[in-house]
């Protein structure tokens, strides 16, 4: 009789569902494992490229100040050519920023548009 106990026992046990919590702690675990793949590295190599691409920019226009402008002292900071070029770089810098601020932004909607098409 005991045995028989403890064999069914066992088949319930067994049979048991696990609850909803359990569920979903195994699919946080099961994301978080995920967003610590491949996706995080290669989001560091894009970091780190960017950077290296933002310091290669400075270099660039710290060259292209510097040989295009062969006497700093001489040169007209105030002139309407050299105001030009303030609002040039200006413009391309606010641009970048906005990219760089908007581009998780622009991502999650058109992510959304797509899930919205597909359904």
């Amino acid at each position: 009789m005991e045995e028989q106990n403890a064999e069914e026992n066992k088949s319930n046990a067994a049979e048991e569902k696990p609850s909803v919590e359990e569920v979903k702690e195994a699919e946080d675990i099961k994301e978080a494992e995920e967003v610590k793949g491949p996706d995080s590295a290669r989001s560091n190599k894009k970091i780190i490229f960017l950077g290296l691409c933002l310091i290669g920019a400075v270099v660039g226009i710290w060259l292209i100040v510097h040989f295009l402008f062969p006497k700093m002292a001489e040169v007209e900071w105030f002139s309407n050519r050299m105001i030009a070029w303030y609002i040039a770089v200006g413009v391309i810098g606010g641009g970048v920023g906005a990219c760089f601020m908007l581009r998780k932004t622009l991502r999650t909607r058109l992510r959304v548009q797509k899930a919205i098409r597909e359904d």
